[in-house]
């Protein structure tokens, strides 16, 4: 999936940025919480992968915008949207 995806990328430039084994914990951690919920994310889980490894990383700020919520309108949950566009932001800038 397109998530999934997004998720190794961030996770494979956490690595580069550091130790290999975590980039592989990174992903194995994203890609369960990506599916753990009948095939779609589990909003816990991801928020606990974030708070494990995105922290004091280039993604930090994601994190810190991210408030894990749901939302009263249904459309997205509060704050995934935004973690999302961030993430897809920061591997952007990295790719220039």
């Amino acid at each position: 999936s397109q998530l999934i995806s997004l998720f190794n990328i961030m996770c494979a430039n956490i690595a580069n940025a550091g130790e290999s084994t975590l980039g592989d914990a990174c992903v194995g951690c994203f890609t369960l919480a990506s599916r753990s919920n009948n095939n779609q994310p589990s909003i816990n889980s991801l928020a606990e992968c974030a708070n494990l490894y995105v922290t004091d990383t280039r993604y930090s700020e994601c994190v810190d915008i991210t408030d894990f919520q749901p939302s009263s309108n249904g459309d997205c949950v509060s704050g995934y949207c935004d973690f999302v566009r961030c993430i897809r932001r920061i591997n952007s800038d990295l790719l220039v």
